[in-house]
């Protein structure tokens, strides 16, 4: 971390769709004004599978008005994939996203 310089101007967050677990299409400008914790994550990444636990924890201990994370999956097969996973860990407060 010795040579991170943090960006001079902000830029605005693109536009690359997602979708929740409703189907609704979404992009970081829903979350205008939050803190968010973006985390990119997919089912057959063994790391990923091991931080989920404490992502969830991390939301529900600081999820409100002005935080959120946003846990999206990179998963090909989507919510296919997703929804056995949730289950499998238990995740029921995490928001997940595709």
């Amino acid at each position: 971390m010795e040579k991170f310089e943090p960006s001079g101007t902000p830029v605005a967050a693109p536009d690359t769709l997602f979708t929740d677990s409703k189907g609704r299409e979404r992009t970081l400008r829903d979350f205008r004004g939050k803190i968010v914790q973006v985390n990119f994550w997919a089912t057959w990444c063994g790391p990923c599978v091991r931080e989920m636990p404490s992502l969830e924890r991390l939301h529900a201990k600081l999820a409100g008005k002005n935080f959120t994370v946003i846990a999206l999956s990179e998963d090909r097969k989507g919510w296919d994939n997703i929804t056995p996973f949730r289950k499998q860990l238990g995740l029921t407060e995490l928001p997940l996203f595709h």
